[in-house]
């Protein structure tokens, strides 16, 4: 707030004019005159990142990966910032979209990693061991050059993939390994 006066002094400058007036004193309460409170925190620089990725892919269903690769995108808040630069990143993964929202029940956080790479490898996930065939929904934020905290990310989503058990059918490799077994043959009778 720009004010003529310094800090403290047009209050005192208001209720001097209103008793010398004969007024009752009417900013002895918080009233439209008192100072707007400062705000503590300082925008970012940088956007909340976009474009996250799971694996190299947007939403994918089956990722194999017991510890995934996540990457995303920065950019500037405004388009009249340049030389805007990732200094750090933080990274959480949570079982759905409104937990991870809200904060709650995240299955890991990675907690604020200096870095201004914009994807992780795999081994950066040091979480639980991740649910076959479960969703999960994950997000993140960024620190500008200047340490400045960005929003949070929208929270994007992968679904492990399921765990298969099954066996091969297959003929021998070499004849020596087949001795006098038939090569199976598939097939099935049909009446018509």
């Amino acid at each position: 707030m720009i004010s003529l006066f310094p800090k403290g002094t047009f209050r005192f400058f208001l209720r001097l004019m209103s008793i010398s007036a004969g007024l009752p004193l009417l900013l002895s309460t918080p009233s439209i005159f008192a100072e707007a409170p400062r705000a503590s925190h300082v925008s970012s620089h940088l956007a909340a990142p976009s474009d996250l990725r799971c694996t190299g892919l947007t939403e994918p269903l089956a990722v194999a990966d017991a510890r995934p690769e996540f990457s995303w995108k920065v950019q500037a808040a405004s388009s009249a910032l340049h030389a805007v630069l990732q200094s750090s990143y933080e990274i959480r993964i949570g079982t759905s979209s409104q937990r991870l929202i809200a904060g709650k029940s995240l299955l890991w956080d990675s907690g604020k990693v200096d870095s201004s790479a914009t994807s992780t490898e795999g081994k950066a996930y040091t979480g639980p061991a991740l649910q076959p065939q479960h969703a999960y929904a994950w997000q993140v934020r960024v620190w500008d050059e200047k340490n400045n905290t960005s929003t949070w990310s929208r929270p994007a989503h992968w679904t492990q993939a399921p765990e298969w058990e099954a066996k091969w059918i297959a003929a021998h490799a070499t004849d020596a390994e087949a001795g006098k077994d038939p090569m199976p043959l598939l097939r099935k009778k049909i009446s018509v």
